[in-house]
C-alpha cells in the first residue's frame, strides 16, 4: 500500500479524506476525484497491478461484507469503482453537468429550428420534450454501479461472488463465483444452479444439497461478497455511445442513463434492447418522463445491445396548453389524446372556438386548418382528427377585452371599470362611483369615445358644474368602452407649494400648501429650527405681482403661540430663517509639517493665519516657507469641477482635430500630424494636472499681523509647511526630465541643459517656472531659480509644429529636377509655337 501511495499522490488525499469523512459521502465523490487526475496520474493508474488496485479499494472501504442470506444485520456493500473504466483518456474532456446543460440550452436543434415561428416582432421557439431529463448527465462519466443496498431478496446473477460459511460439526468456508451458465461448484457436492434465485432461496438450496452429502448437523450462512460485472453496448443516437461495463443487476433504464440518454435526433419512444441478435424489449420513455413508470425495464445480460434509433415523426404545439413543446409521435394519434395525454391539457384561458393546425402536405407549402375545439370535443369519438408528421398546433387564448363596460378615471371616490347599464348617463355612473372626490376641477371633464367604423377616439368636453345644475347636454348617455376622465384642481392648476430656507434642520425644502397651514406648521414640517437660527425671519410673498416682505418674530410664533404673528400661508410663500450673528460654532483648521505643534485647531471667530501659527508655536528650523501649501476646502470642489470641464474640452478638441487630418497624405505625413496634436494636448493636460485643487498662493516670508498675507481663516482651511527643498524639477519638451540638485546662481538654461536640452518641439521662449509657492512666472534673463521650483518647457503651438519635419534634401533635388524638366519642355513648346507662327506669316 505504501508503494501505491508514493506513486499516486491523489490517492493519499483520498485516504486522508477517508479518515475524517464518512465513507458514504466519500464514495460518492471518488469517481469525480479520479476524473481530475493529471495525464501522468492516469498513466500510473493504468499501470497498477490488480493487487495494488485491491489495496486502494480496501483503503477506501469498498470491501465491506454483504448482507447474508440469513437476514442477519450486515454492513451494506459499497460497490467498487472500476479504475480502468472510469479513468479518462489523455485527450478526453469532461464538461460539468450545469455548464453542459447551459450550452445545450443555448443552441437549437435542427428540429427545433424547423418549428420556430416568427409573427411580427415576436419569435416563438419550442424545445423538444423530454430530453432535458438527460441534460445533467450529458458529458458526465458515470460509475458502472447502481449503488443500491442489497437485501436477502436480491436475485443472484452471472459473475456474482458468494461466500458460503459452514459451522457446527462441520466447519468450512467456500468462495464461489457464479459462472456464465448460472451455476457454482461446491466441493464434494458438485454443480448447483443458483442464478435467478434470491439469496434466501439459494441458501435453502445449498443447505439441502449439503445435507444430502453430510450426515452431521451443521449451520450455513450465504453472503454476497461482490456483484458480478457484465459488458453491454449502447449504440445509435445516444450522447455517449460505446461499450459499458456494468453490474449484473443493472437494468435497461440504468444503461440508457449511463450513456447520457438519446440525443435530440434520437428517439425517446422506440428504444430497443437486443439479445442474441433478437429484439426482446422496446421502451417508450414518455411513460417514465410523464408518469414515472418504467415499463419494459429488464435486467441486463452480458452482450446485450441497447439501440436508440433516429427520432420518429414529430409535431409541435404552442399557446395555451400546459406543456407547449415538440413531441415525437408513436402510431396513430388523435388531436384530443395528444393535447390531454402529452401536452397536459388546455389552460383555463383557452379560446375554445378556434384551434389551428399548420400542416405540410406532399412536401409543399403549409396549409392552415381551423378547428372549433368546443364542437370537436362533442364529436371526437365519432369524427377523430388524426395528426400528421410536422403538424404545428396553435392553441389561442381568449382576448383580454371585456365587453359592455365603461371606464371611470381620475378624481372620483371609486374609479374603475363599470358595467354599462341600459340608458346609463354620466350622472348615473358618478352616482355608482359614490361621487366626486374633493378638489375636483368642475369646469371640465372628458369623455373619450371610440367612433366606428375605424374606432378612432373622439374627445367630448363636459362641464361638471352644469351637470350638477341638471343641464342635459352635460349629462350625456354613455356608450360601450367610453372612458370618462375627471380632473383634480392640482392636475390643471398645479399643486400649491410653500418654501422654506436657511437655518432649518431639513435644509432647503418645499411642501404642499394644505388648508389652514400657518408659518409654525411649515417650520415643524421642515424639522424645526437649528440651534443657530436667529429669532427673526422673513416671509416673502407675491401680492398682485408685487413682492411683499413680512418680518416675523419666531419666538412669539413658536414660544408665545401668538396667532397674530403666526401668519396663514398662501401659495408660493417663501420663509427665510437667518443665522444668529452671535451664534458660535466649532470650526477647525489644520496645521501640518514644520510647525512646533502641528494638528487641528479650533478657530476663533475672525481669527487670522498669523494667530493660529503663533498658537502652534511658530515654525521649526527645517521649515521651507516658500514651499508652504495653503488649501481652502471651500474652493476645492469648484476648482475640481472646472478642471474636469477643461479636461473634457481638451479631449473633444483633440478628437476633432485628429478627425480633420485629410486622407491621402504622403507616407508618414498623417502620422506626423497626429503625433504633433497628441503631444500638444498631452503636455497641456500634464500642466493642468500639476495644479493643486483649492490652493491659495501665500507668501509666509512676508507674513505679519495685519498684512495682506495674514488672511482670515475659514473652517476646513489647512496649511502644510514642508522641509527645505534641495532640488529643481525640469519637465516638458526636454530629452531627460529629472530633478536636478539646486545650485545657487544657476539659470533656467543651465537646468534645462543638465537634462539634455530642449527637443525640436520645444517652445523655449514660452518656458514657465512654477514657484514652490504656487505662482507661475514666465522666464526672463535675470530670473533666479529657487529650491523646489519646477521648470516647464511647453510644446510649440500646432501652427508651428504640426507640419514641420526635418528638411529632406533628396526630396528637394528631386523636386528641382522635375521643375527643370518642366521648364525645358515648356521652352521647347514655346519655340515650336513661335516657328509655326513665322511659317504661317510667310
Amino acid at each position: 500500500m505504501k508503494f501505491v501511495l508514493k506513486r499516486i499522490s491523489v490517492f493519499l488525499v483520498i485516504c486522508l479524506l477517508n479518515t475524517i469523512c464518512p465513507l458514504p459521502a466519500l464514495a460518492a465523490d471518488v469517481t469525480t476525484t479520479i476524473n481530475n487526475l493529471t495525464p501522468q496520474q492516469k498513466e500510473e493508474v493504468k499501470n497498477l497491478t490488480p493487487q495494488q488496485k485491491d489495496e486502494i479499494k480496501k483503503a477506501l472501504g469498498f470491501d465491506t461484507p454483504q448482507p447474508s442470506a440469513s437476514g442477519t444485520t450486515k454492513p451494506v456493500v459499497k460497490q467498487a469503482v472500476d479504475l480502468e473504466q472510469t479513468t479518462l483518456k489523455d485527450d478526453e474532456t469532461i464538461v460539468p453537468g450545469d455548464q453542459k446543460e447551459a450550452a445545450v440550452a443555448a443552441e437549437l436543434s435542427a428540429i427545433e429550428q424547423g418549428f420556430t415561428r416568427q409573427v411580427g416582432d415576436q419569435s416563438t421557439t419550442l424545445r423538444q420534450f423530454g430530453y432535458n431529463v438527460f441534460s445533467k448527465t450529458v458529458g458526465q462519466r458515470f460509475s458502472s454501479t447502481a449503488g443500491i443496498p442489497l437485501g436477502v431478496d436480491y436475485n443472484i446473477n452471472t459473475g456474482d461472488q458468494l461466500v458460503v460459511t459452514i459451522w457446527g460439526n462441520i466447519n468450512d468456508t467456500y468462495a464461489l463465483e457464479v459462472d456464465e451458465r448460472g451455476t457454482v461448484t461446491l466441493p464434494k457436492v458438485g454443480v448447483i444452479q443458483l442464478a435467478g434465485y434470491s439469496l434466501a432461496k439459494a441458501k435453502d438450496i445449498l443447505t439441502q444439497r449439503l445435507a444430502e452429502t453430510y450426515v452431521a448437523d451443521f449451520n450455513l450462512d450465504l453472503t454476497l461478497k461482490e456483484i458480478g460485472s457484465i459488458k453491454i453496448y449502447v449504440i445509435g443516437e445516444v450522447a455517449n455511445p460505446g461499450a459499458y461495463t456494468i453490474k449484473s443487476n443493472n437494468t435497461l433504464y440504468d444503461a440508457i442513463f449511463m450513456a447520457g440518454g438519446p440525443t435530440r435526433v434520437g428517439s425517446l419512444r422506440n428504444i430497443k434492447l437486443l439479445r442474441n441478435n433478437q429484439v426482446i424489449q422496446a421502451v417508450d420513455l414518455y411513460q417514465f418522463i410523464l408518469h414515472g413508470k418504467k415499463p419494459g425495464d429488464v435486467i441486463m445480460k452480458s452482450g446485450d445491445v441497447v439501440q436508440i434509433p433516429p427520432i420518429g415523426e414529430t409535431i409541435a404545439i404552442s399557446g395555451n396548453v400546459r406543456r407547449p413543446a415538440i413531441y415525437e409521435l408513436k402510431g396513430k394519434t388523435d388531436l384530443n389524446d395528444f393535447i390531454v395525454g402529452l401536452a397536459g391539457g388546455i389552460t383555463p384561458t383557452t379560446y375554445l372556438q378556434r384551434l389551428q393546425i399548420e400542416r405540410k402536405k406532399d412536401n409543399r407549402a403549409e396549409t392552415a386548418i381551423d378547428i372549433d375545439y368546443a364542437d370537436y370535443l362533442k364529436t371526437k369519438d365519432s369524427q377523430p382528427v388524426y395528426l400528421s408528421n410536422l403538424d404545428y398546433i396553435t392553441v389561442f387564448s381568449i382576448t383580454s377585452t371585456i365587453k359592455n363596460v365603461v371606464y371611470l378615471q381620475g378624481n372620483v371616490i371609486r374609479p374603475g371599470r363599470y358595467e354599462l347599464e341600459s340608458g346609463m348617463r354620466l350622472g348615473d355612473l358618478l352616482a355608482k362611483a359614490q361621487g366626486l372626490a374633493p378638489e375636483t376641477y368642475m369646469q371640465r371633464a372628458q369623455i373619450i369615445r371610440l367612433v366606428p367604423p375605424d374606432m378612432r377616439p373622439k374627445i367630448m368636453a363636459i362641464d361638471l358644474s352644469l351637470l350638477k345644475a341638471g343641464e342635459v347636454e352635460n349629462n350625456p348617455y354613455l356608450k360601450e368602452f367610453d372612458k370618462i376622465r375627471i380632473f383634480s384642481k392640482t392636475e390643471l392648476e398645479g399643486s400649491p407649494t410653500v418654501y422654506v430656507n436657511g437655518e432649518i434642520n431639513d435644509g432647503d425644502s418645499s411642501f404642499p400648501l394644505t388648508q389652514g397651514m400657518h408659518v409654525s406648521d411649515l417650520i415643524f414640517q421642515a424639522g424645526g429650527l437649528k440651534e443657530s437660527a436667529f429669532h427673526k425671519a422673513e416671509l416673502i410673498r407675491n401680492e398682485k405681482n408685487q413682492v411683499v416682505i413680512y418680518t416675523l418674530d419666531l419666538k412669539r410664533i413658536l414660544t408665545d403661540k401668538d396667532k397674530n404673528e403666526d401668519l396663514l400661508l398662501q401659495k408660493n410663500d417663501y420663509l427665510f430663517v437667518r443665522i444668529d450673528p452671535d451664534y458660535f460654532s466649532v470650526n477647525i483648521v489644520t496645521l501640518k509639517g514644520n510647525v512646533l505643534y502641528p494638528g487641528n485647531y479650533i478657530l476663533h471667530k475672525g481669527e487670522h493665519l498669523s494667530s493660529v501659527i503663533d498658537r502652534a508655536g511658530g515654525f521649526t528650523d527645517k521649515a521651507f516657507l516658500e514651499g508652504a501649501v495653503f488649501i481652502r476646502e471651500a474652493l476645492k470642489a469648484k476648482q475640481l469641477s472646472e478642471i474636469e470641464k477643461v479636461k473634457k474640452e481638451f479631449a473633444e478638441n483633440k478628437r476633432r482635430e485628429l478627425s480633420e487630418i485629410p486622407y491621402g497624405l504622403p507616407s508618414g505625413e498623417a502620422e506626423f500630424r497626429a503625433g504633433s496634436i497628441n503631444r500638444e494636448y498631452d503636455f497641456a493636460l500634464r500642466k493642468l494636472e500639476m495644479d493643486i485643487p483649492g490652493r491659495v498662493v501665500i507668501q509666509l516670508g512676508n507674513l505679519k499681523t495685519g498684512s495682506d498675507q495674514d488672511i482670515v481663516l475659514q473652517a476646513g482651511d489647512s496649511l502644510t509647511i514642508p522641509n527645505k527643498e534641495m532640488g529643481v524639477i525640469v519637465l516638458g519638451e526636454i530629452y531627460s526630465p529629472a530633478t536636478i540638485l539646486y545650485e545657487k546662481g544657476k539659470t533656467v538654461n543651465d537646468y534645462v541643459n543638465a537634462c539634455g536640452g530642449e527637443t525640436t518641439f520645444a517652445d523655449f521662449k514660452e518656458t514657465r517656472v512654477l514657484r514652490v509657492s504656487g505662482k507661475t512666472e514666465k522666464i526672463n534673463w535675470t530670473m533666479a531659480v529657487k529650491p523646489g521650483d519646477t521648470i516647464f518647457v511647453p510644446t510649440k503651438p500646432l501652427s508651428l509644429t504640426r507640419y514641420q519635419k526635418p528638411f529632406d534634401w533628396n526630396q528637394f533635388w528631386g523636386t528641382a529636377g522635375d521643375v527643370a524638366k518642366t521648364l525645358a519642355s515648356l521652352t521647347t513648346s514655346l519655340v515650336s509655337v513661335y516657328l509655326l507662327y513665322i511659317t504661317a506669316n510667310k
